[in-house]
């Protein structure tokens, strides 16, 4: 399950402070109903800070009374013996200071630990398309069965994502921390670009398509050898036998699994029975072979796969059947 992509660790410190305004307390209020997740985090920041207000308050109390008491002794003494009371004074002193500092520091240590170490986050298309935001900015969108592996905040010099499946990015840009997608052995790196990823295409192979901006792809601890795309190019990509390729991608309709839009121009009925396939998870088959390449042109947008059948089937005068889990697209050759 995703959360928000960050914690708002300020708003929350502001809270408990008592420095928050009024808009912070919506959003927090909203952020807290949004996920269990996040109203567990809130509470035990709190209880943290409680705690460490506490002991704060009674070491204070305690390292005021203890200066004080050295001060009374320093008075009532002659002043031959308190070179003597001071050292020892001093000597004890040392330990209890440094024992009160170190419990007040052990807690700081631990909400530096909790909340500065980056939390891994999954956002997963399960059932259907799944949108998200990453804590960056970036936009994505995955395919069904698709999953996204990313920190809750990017740290360092990089913003390192896992990508299983499907997806189509669009990378918010940041000159100092490019964007990698990592995926078995490779790596796509970007700036700020908008592009399609697939990792599980024919044959145990890897694409991806860039729309704008610019790409580098390459296998890990391969980088001098990496291949850079512009818009409209592709790689096509055989993890298993380090091998990738750089074409000019010639499909229009590799975002329709997104965009519901189909556009085709002279295309052979098979291609767009695989489309159909593919982004509707539908089970047509062409059992008539010589129906296969009739040709189609035509423009589908937002149209329901009985509906494109419908069109198909006027057109190329198909016989279509339904078979329970599966349709049957049958006819007579072409003219």
């Amino acid at each position: 399950m995703e959360t928000d992509p960050t914690y708002p660790i300020d708003l929350i410190t502001c809270y408990l402070a008592g420095e928050a305004s009024g808009d912070d307390l919506v959003f927090l209020e909203a952020w807290l109903k949004a996920d269990p997740g996040n109203r567990k985090v809130f509470e035990d920041y709190r209880r943290i800070w409680f705690s460490m207000e506490q002991a704060r308050l009674e070491n204070s109390l305690e390292l005021n009374a203890s200066w004080k008491e050295m001060e009374e002794i320093m008075n009532e003494k002659p002043a031959s013996q308190i070179p003597h009371l001071t050292f020892q004074i001093h000597y004890r002193q040392v330990f209890r200071i440094a024992a009160i500092l170190l419990f007040l520091l052990i807690p700081s240590f631990f909400i530096f630990r909790y909340f500065s170490s980056p939390q891994q986050k999954q956002l997963e298309a399960t059932l259907s398309i799944r949108e998200g935001k990453l804590p960056d900015g970036t936009s994505v969108t995955l395919n069904k069965g698709a999953t996204l592996e990313y920190p809750s905040s990017f740290k360092g010099n990089k913003r390192n994502v896992k990508l299983k499946g499907e997806a189509y990015f669009e990378v918010k840009h940041d000159d100092a921390k490019p964007f990698i997608i990592t995926s078995q052995n490779v790596r796509v790196e970007v700036l700020g670009t908008s592009f399609y990823v697939n990792t599980n295409a024919t044959g145990n192979s890897m694409e991806v398509i860039l729309n704008s901006g610019s790409v580098a792809v390459y296998f890990d601890n391969q980088k001098e050898k990496c291949i850079f795309l512009g818009p409209g190019e592709k790689a096509e990509i055989i993890p298993g036998l380090e091998k990738m390729e750089k074409d000019i991608n010639t499909d229009q309709n590799y975002r329709a699994w997104m965009t519901q839009r189909f556009i085709y121009n002279n295309t052979p009925l098979v291609t767009i029975v695989a489309d159909l396939n593919k982004v509707y998870h539908a089970n047509l088959r062409i059992t008539t072979p010589v129906i296969s390449y009739c040709l189609v042109t035509a423009t589908f947008d937002h149209q329901s796969v009985e509906s494109i059948l419908h069109v198909l089937q006027a057109t190329l005068e198909l016989n279509i059947s339904n078979h329970g889990t599966w349709t049957e697209i049958s006819g007579k050759k072409c003219n």
